[in-house]
């Protein structure tokens, strides 16, 4: 399975200087012979989320009414609610499960289609202006068969209904279609 990413078997090759911080830490952690878990996430969304996150910057363009604007509309990536990552967390620490697991839905979606489910929850205009060209990798989706069998957990929420709850916490707190600005009076 091209793009699939297997904890024992698919290499870490971490850009950034923070992905390579964790790489190294999980790999003196195993040298040193440590007991240890460690959850690799995935995609996130949800509440308190950074506005120029994916689905942050799609729901407030979509409840403004503006176009959202997409770098990687093609991208096939893999998307989990953050209570679910939570409570994915919450269930590694209880078991005794030990080395990297992937923290993730385990389902491949394509960022343009989560941005039309945002779009939609949020009634907002059926507009994605995407930009850039397909990203490398194309496909990254997590392999779950260790959190869902040795760890015993499976994400509560439906990419619709996690989805559709974060356009909910966006709205409730102050994000609403823009409205015509008044224009200043010429002295």
């Amino acid at each position: 399975d091209r793009g699939v990413c297997r904890e024992h078997a698919t290499p870490c090759r971490p850009a950034t200087a923070y992905g390579k911080a964790k790489q190294a830490t999980h790999e003196r952690v195993a040298e040193l012979g440590l007991s240890y878990a460690w959850g690799r996430l995935f995609l996130l969304y949800g509440p308190f989320e950074a506005e120029t996150r994916l689905a942050p910057s799609i729901i407030k363009a979509a409840l403004a009414g503006d176009r959202a604007e997409l770098k990687e509309p093609d991208a096939v990536r893999d998307f989990l609610d953050a209570r679910d990552a939570g409570a994915a967390f919450a269930s590694l620490l209880a078991s005794s499960v030990e080395g990297p697991v992937n923290i993730a839905s385990g389902e491949g979606v394509a960022v343009a289609h989560v941005a039309e489910r945002l779009i939609h929850f949020a009634n907002g205009p059926d507009a994605i202006s995407p930009h850039g060209a397909t990203p490398d990798p194309a496909r990254l989706i997590a392999d779950v068969t260790r959190l869902r069998d040795e760890v015993g957990f499976t994400p509560a929420r439906d990419l619709d209904r996690g989805l559709a709850d974060a356009v909910d916490w966006w709205r409730s707190h102050g994000v609403h279609r823009s409205r015509p600005k008044p224009m200043k009076r010429q002295p």
